[in-house]
């Protein structure tokens, strides 16, 4: 009874140990498939203003902080993620702003990540 329990227990606990280890694998795939879109309201700003501006530029900081997630301070790889992921969101906004601003548009500014 007593090695039927010992087995039993490290049976669970080599399957717990394989579901954990693969756990950042499946938590990539899944991210990597799955595209995150932010949204940034204009409509509302007159971007003809300084203060319109600088209102737009305060939201695209926001959204792209949000769109992009934290990482925890001992996750290295995922803080490199973040870091590249908030570059590209900033550069896909600040196009998207000098567009809205060329335009005149007050169309909102979508920002998309993986």
């Amino acid at each position: 009874m007593k090695e039927t329990l010992l087995l039993m227990t490290g049976s669970a606990l080599a399957t717990a140990a394989l579901f954990f280890a693969s756990a950042p694998a499946r938590s990539a795939q899944i991210s990597a498939a799955t595209e995150v879109v932010q949204v940034i309201p204009t409509a509302d700003l007159d971007l003809r203003s300084a203060a319109g501006r600088k209102a737009l530029d305060r939201r695209i900081g926001r959204a792209v902080i949000d769109l992009c997630g934290q990482a925890a301070d001992v996750d290295l790889a995922g803080r490199n993620a973040v870091r590249k992921c908030r570059a590209d969101a900033l550069v896909q906004a600040n196009a998207a702003r000098d567009q809205r601003l060329a335009m005149r548009s007050d169309e909102p500014i979508q920002l998309a990540a993986r």
